[in-house]
């Protein structure tokens, strides 16, 4: 099965994914004890990663900033749409539409309305929050980001692998 390469927009992504779920998660095709296993441990890497973000004053920095140019209108076209599929598999209603002008697709004023987000998004800090946080802060940042990214690779090559093979 083709999971996605030739597509171009996001919206295009954003509706194979929807219909990919429908089709075999719902069917409990890809969706079965392993992979349901790998979505908890990466909810909770997610929250460990956010806990972190937000103990360290990542969040805020980024809340305050409004410098559209890391959460900016065009990112959401670098995302695979796997990753795209695995928030349907999370139980995310993903946002098919920009909440203003500028903004990347799923940025909301309440920050990203994905859990599972590309790793540019996981991993990428301005040169202002690296030099905010000590270098003990920038690494327990990185290590938990980390390992939030290690297990989304995993399983987003797992769910391809179990794609290929219908």
């Amino acid at each position: 099965m083709e999971f996605g390469n030739h597509m171009r927009s996001i919206k295009e992504k954003i509706e194979w994914a929807k219909r990919t779920y429908q089709r075999t998660c719902q069917e409990k095709e890809i969706l079965d004890e392993s992979i349901s296993e790998m979505l908890k441990e990466l909810e909770k890497k997610i929250a460990r990663s956010s806990e972190v973000m937000k103990k360290n004053g990542v969040s805020r920095m980024c809340a305050e900033c409004g410098d559209m140019s890391c959460c900016g209108e065009g990112i959401e076209e670098r995302f695979d749409p796997v990753t795209i599929l695995i928030n349907y598999m999370l139980g995310v209603e993903v946002q098919e539409e920009r909440v203003k002008k500028g903004w990347c697709i799923f940025l909301t004023e309440r920050g990203c309305s994905l859990k599972a987000r590309e790793i540019i998004c996981i991993n990428y800090l301005c040169d202002k929050i690296k030099e905010m946080l000590s270098l003990d802060e920038l690494r327990e940042v990185q290590l938990v980001c980390g390992e939030e990214m290690d297990l989304l690779f995993k399983l987003s090559e797992e769910i391809k692998k179990r794609l290929r093979r219908q």
